[in-house]
């Protein structure tokens, strides 16, 4: 008996793999092997064929198409509570997101506002400049007058 249009199983698969495998390492054909296969599996042997090469074609392929299985590997099968898990795990996040982008923005705002600093520093750093010179020429100017007031007679001290 076979059974038209089933899908076929992991465990089929295994099966037909095993077999196919075992009669071939023993000599026979693989003709003969699938016709084994298919009274085992209750298939058709160019059933078996088609899924034995389908499976071959597939077998190093990293995604193997295996949407007609009944039964999933079980690394196929979705497991709702990790999935869940991990999606309150990502809801606990946002509010660190959301966080980190204050903090960005934030720090955007204070490295602006260091550079606006840094020239306000500059313009008063050339302004001292600005007046110790200006302090150095009038110490000239008052030095002198203390001498000219010494020649004159006048007691005249002049401190720097």
């Amino acid at each position: 008996m076979t059974a038209k249009n089933k899908k076929w199983t992991a465990e089929e698969d295994r099966l037909l793999m095993e077999a196919i495998e075992e009669g071939t390492n023993q000599g026979r054909t693989k003709q003969a092997c699938y016709e084994d296969a298919a009274q085992k599996l209750a298939r058709t042997a160019t059933a078996c064929r088609a899924r034995y090469n389908s499976l071959l074609k597939y077998q190093d392929a990293p995604s193997v198409k295996q949407d007609d299985r009944e039964d999933p590997a079980p690394g196929d099968i979705l497991d709702l509570s990790n999935g869940l898990a991990f999606l309150q795990k990502l809801q606990s996040l946002i509010p660190l997101v959301n966080e980190q982008q204050a903090l960005q923005e934030e720090s955007a705002k204070l490295a602006e506002r260091n550079k606006l600093l840094e020239k306000e520093l500059e313009d008063k750093h050339s302004k001292l400049q600005e007046y110790l010179q200006k302090y150095e020429e009038m110490f000239g100017i008052l030095k002198e007058a203390g001498i000219m007031a010494e020649e004159a007679g006048i007691g005249v001290k002049v401190v720097h």
